[in-house]
């Protein structure tokens, strides 16, 4: 009986070292990953994709992370990611709190990285790692990265890309506020910008970058795409008599296409955004299957000429362009656009079938955004060639439809009303998603130009820029 019992407390003592030492693991588990997992990390996606978080403690202790999605490497989003939730090596993070993407990994200690995948809404799953990554190879987290000194406004660089450089004193613009403006970037009160090019009077006078872009990186410019698109139409209907405003989706089909529900729609409905086409319940799959599904649709009496904003409108028109010409429409634009104004670094993305994205698909370097508000500011002109009719720029950039205020649409340009900023008339906007911006302000002679990663917000920078330009 004696020998039981003692046989039992042995029993019962090993049992209790044993659980002593797994709680000891789980607690060295708790404490390793609680530690470890700020930083980097990296998830790669099939094809093109990948997203970049930084895990880092916010101040009331809780976790949170930043994320930075790109595609064939340029920037496509930059968002705050939502929870961050750390249980043992058990991850959860939210990384897109809009669409409810969740992200649920267990630490391999073997792979350093998280093995799981992301829940999506509907239920479906994507199985992918979560692996930390070299801080060194990382950038574009920080507005001034790689800086030692304070900043200190500076002429830009004078080139060889035929743009002119000058002081902001010298010509007359408000160097205080322009600090002012800088401050604002560097706080973060002004969000994510990348850069800011200011142009006038013929002179570039102030180009400063931050997030470890320069002059030389190409950035997604997204719907910025669509106003260049824009000055491609203007040329081309210029070079083919089949295309012009008036012309219509039916005149402009593939031989032996039946007549859609579309088919009387115009190229200028298509371009002001007002051709009065329900919302479509189908998304844009890049083999060209969408369309048939999007002429299909047949305008709606009481949307015609109702302004809503819509990639599809610029893709179809992109589609029926394309069936009229013996090239591409990026071949084009570079032979009669790019290349005569010294466009040489840009990528413009194709779909997954032959088609170009021309509605959000187009990089550019910031001095390349330059040069096409500079060719718009010039009403068409580059040194001393017209490469646009000045009447197509005239007008593309006056307004077709009201949006809200102080927003007005021409064809595929935005517009500012000048009274919301002291001046008369209104000026063109190329804009597009996360802050990218090409401002053109006849009134003032000036082209601005901002990129920038603000997609969740949209900062007060035009308040700014009022106060540099002596508005």
């Amino acid at each position: 009986m004696k020998f039981r019992s003692k046989l039992l407390r042995v029993y019962l003592l090993l049992f209790m070292l044993l659980g002593l030492l797994a709680c000891a693991n789980t607690l060295n588990i708790d404490k390793a990953e609680a530690l470890d997992v700020q930083g980097y990390w990296e998830m790669v996606f099939s094809g093109d994709w990948k997203a970049v978080f930084l895990i880092e403690k916010a101040q009331d202790g809780t976790l949170a992370a930043y994320t930075k999605t790109t595609k064939n490497d340029l920037l496509y989003q930059a968002t705050k990611a939502g929870k961050v939730k750390l249980k043992g090596s058990k991850l959860e993070l939210v990384t897109n709190p809009e669409h409810g993407v969740t992200y649920k990994g267990k630490y391999d200690t073997d792979r350093h990285g998280f093995i799981g995948a992301l829940h999506y809404r509907d239920g479906s799953t994507h199985e992918v790692e979560l692996v930390r990554i070299d801080t060194t190879k990382i950038t574009g987290f920080f507005p001034a990265e790689h800086r030692n000194t304070a900043y200190r406004y500076e002429q830009p660089a004078q080139l060889d890309d035929g743009i002119l450089t000058a002081t902001l004193n010298e010509n007359g613009l408000d160097e205080d506020a322009y600090l002012d403006l800088i401050q604002a970037v560097l706080s973060r009160e002004l969000g994510e910008i990348h850069s800011v090019l200011i142009y006038e009077k013929g002179k570039l006078v102030a180009e400063d970058y931050f997030y470890d872009y320069d002059h030389t990186t190409l950035h997604r410019t997204h719907s910025v795409t669509k106003s260049v698109f824009s000055l491609v139409m203007g040329m081309l209907m210029e070079k083919q008599d089949k295309l012009n405003i008036d012309r219509t989706v039916a005149d402009l089909l593939p031989s032996g296409m039946e007549t859609p529900g579309a088919g009387s729609i115009r190229l200028s409905d298509l371009m002001s955004m007002t051709a009065g086409l329900p919302e479509p319940n189908f998304r844009l799959d890049g083999e060209g299957a969408w369309i048939e599904k999007f002429l299909d649709q047949v305008p709606a009496d009481s949307l015609i000429g109702t302004f809503r904003y819509e990639d599809m409108y610029p893709e179809l028109l992109a589609f029926l362009v394309s069936e009229n010409m013996d090239e591409t429409i990026s071949s084009f634009a570079e032979h009669e656009l790019f290349t005569p104004i010294g466009i040489d670094a840009y990528v413009w993305e194709k779909r997954a079938g032959a088609q170009y994205n021309v509605s959000s698909g187009l990089a550019l370097t910031p001095r390349e955004m330059l040069k096409i508000g500079i060719l718009v500011l010039n009403k068409g002109r580059w040194n001393d060639r017209q490469l646009i009719s000045e009447q197509w720029i005239e007008l593309s950039t006056s307004p077709k439809v009201k949006v809200s205020e102080p927003y007005s649409y021409g064809y595929f340009w935005w517009l500012i009303d000048g009274r919301s900023m002291g001046l008369n008339g209104f000026f063109p906007v190329a804009q597009g998603a996360g802050g990218q911006r090409i401002y053109v302000i006849p009134q003032k002679n000036a082209v601005i130009v901002v990129t920038g990663g603000n997609f969740d917000t949209n900062p007060p920078l035009e308040s700014f820029l009022i106060k540099v330009m002596n508005l």
